[in-house]
């Protein structure tokens, strides 16, 4: 049986449309991380603030991973254990 990638599900969720994503400002700036390398399911780019005030009155499941597309994408999985695939 061929189970779907994180990435599939986590497009599948997007369209449900009960899913919002957001990459954090200050870690892409860490790790030079541009919007165009993010992948384009992510809705927007907010700050831990920002987050924190947009998250509060809502129902929460934080799901930290690297959404990257690209060369930014090939680079990070080759980090990776192998049971972390991004395709």
């Amino acid at each position: 049986m061929k189970y779907p990638t994180p990435y599939e599900l986590l497009k599948r969720m997007k369209a449900s449309g009960l899913l919002k994503i957001y990459a954090c400002s200050p870690t892409m700036k860490m790790f030079g991380v541009k919007k165009e390398d993010l992948i384009p399911e992510v809705d927007e780019i907010a700050g831990a603030a920002a987050f924190l005030d947009l998250a509060s009155d809502a129902d929460i499941t934080l799901l930290v991973w690297p959404f990257l597309s690209g060369a930014k994408k090939q680079k990070t999985a080759a980090k990776l254990p192998p049971f972390l695939k991004l395709e």
